[in-house]
């Protein structure tokens, strides 16, 4: 138990805690009761009485050390501000635990939330090795190890920069999938521009679609951009999202030579009743798909 040693505090679990080696053997990590009822949010007399009541299952030297009559090791502990004189006065033992009997602790305590406190501090504390964890409160010995030091701030530093781009290019995309460049237009504008209505006299957009489609400059993906479509996210009817698209004005010229060259309406008339020989649709197939327009958009595209 003379070889006990505080190399330096370390935060594990965002808790600082002593990083104690000796008593177990070399190279072998231990912890005080206190810090795993801090870890565990427990009261240090509970823990304290868990192991007391099951004294006899804890190896000493194996699984447990009584720390406090290792008068240099209480000394490191009132040095590093871990106990006070005071409390280790009024402690009657100071408990120091080996992973093994960190582990015997945690099927006393048999509750789901210390064993996932146990992956964790095995994770953290004592697989790690010494070269892989942060020191809190020790100052570098030697200049080999502010050397390492500077290299791992460097290394930190580095990932913090890659973490802050990454989070500015994540938020200018999706800044990007919800605005839209000037100069485009909706495909319910476009309709109105090229006057073209449904039968109830809708703007009809879904022709729009229709025709971009039959160009194969259609896009639905969120976020997409080139020079003919810029397709973001918005909120559609009901509050649910969704994507709109805009189409720029090289596409309405793409659209505008179509419309000229190849849209050709047929036309049907009512053939009974009062409303016998006047205009009841007219009609154009596009890609399978049959698309009815109302009378005023019969007479503009009829010359």
């Amino acid at each position: 138990m003379s070889n006990l040693a505080i190399k330096e505090t370390v935060k594990v679990m965002r808790i600082e805690i002593p990083n104690i080696h000796g008593g177990f053997g070399v190279d072998k990590k231990s912890i005080l009761a206190k810090h795993i009822a801090e870890i565990h949010s427990k009261r240090l007399a509970k823990v304290n009485e868990a192991i007391n009541n099951n004294r006899k299952r804890f190896k000493d030297n194996i699984d447990i050390i009584d720390a406090k009559n290792s008068v240099l090791f209480m000394d490191s502990l009132i040095e590093h501000n871990i106990f006070t004189k005071q409390s280790i006065s009024n402690s009657t033992n100071i408990y120091l635990l080996s992973e093994r009997g960190y582990a015997k602790l945690v099927k006393i305590f048999d509750d789901d939330k210390s064993w996932d406190l146990y992956d964790e501090l095995l994770n953290e504390y004592f697989e790690l090795r010494d070269g892989n964890i942060i020191p809190i409160n020790n100052q570098p010995s030697t200049e080999l190890q502010v050397l390492q030091g500077i290299v791992n701030n460097m290394v930190e530093q580095e990932k913090k920069m890659l973490e802050v781009n990454d989070k500015v290019l994540t938020l200018e995309t999706e800044f990007n999938k919800e605005t839209v460049s000037e100069g485009y237009k909706t495909n319910d504008n476009i309709a109105r521009h090229f006057g073209l209505y449904s039968l109830k006299s809708k703007p009809h957009f879904n022709f729009i679609d229709a025709i971009a489609k039959h160009l194969r400059i259609y896009n639905t993906i969120i976020g997409y951009k080139d020079e003919y479509v810029n397709v973001i996210r918005t909120t559609v009817h009901g509050g649910n999202v969704g994507t709109a698209v805009y189409y720029s004005d090289k596409a309405l010229e793409m659209m505008n030579d179509f419309l000229e060259n190849e849209l050709y309406l047929d036309v049907d008339y009512y053939k009974r009743g009062t409303r016998n020989g006047k205009f009841k649709e007219a009609y154009f197939e596009l890609s399978g798909k049959t698309y009815k327009f109302n009378e005023n958009t019969y007479k503009k595209y009829l010359s």
